[in-house]
């Protein structure tokens, strides 16, 4: 590790072939698990009701204004998770050729 806590890895090119294919065995499952959430995509559904409670907004009662603050928020969170899931898997990509 660096002085910020950064874990160091060889360069790419100094990693052995055997090394990388266990790291690669490794890593699969969270590999996949990061594809799936930056390829995420919202519900038309969701994408609907959130449209039509923001072109009635000044007008919901508490019930719908709760709901429409909850699907920002959620639509926030998850925006944010599949651009860091992007970030991650070009990190991986940079440091371990074909991981992505």
């Amino acid at each position: 590790m660096d002085r910020n806590g950064s874990l160091i890895m060889p360069r790419k090119q100094d990693i052995p072939a055997a090394i990388k294919r266990q790291i690669r065995r490794a890593l699969h499952p969270s590999v996949a698990a990061l594809r799936r959430m930056a390829r995420y995509r919202f519900e038309p559904s969701l994408n609907r009701r959130m449209r039509e409670l923001g072109e009635r907004k000044e007008f919901l009662g508490k019930k719908e204004h709760a709901e429409l603050l909850a699907l920002l928020a959620f639509t926030q969170q998850r925006t944010l998770e599949k651009l860091e899931a992007r970030a991650a898997l070009k990190r991986l990509n940079e440091v371990l050729t074909g991981v992505q």
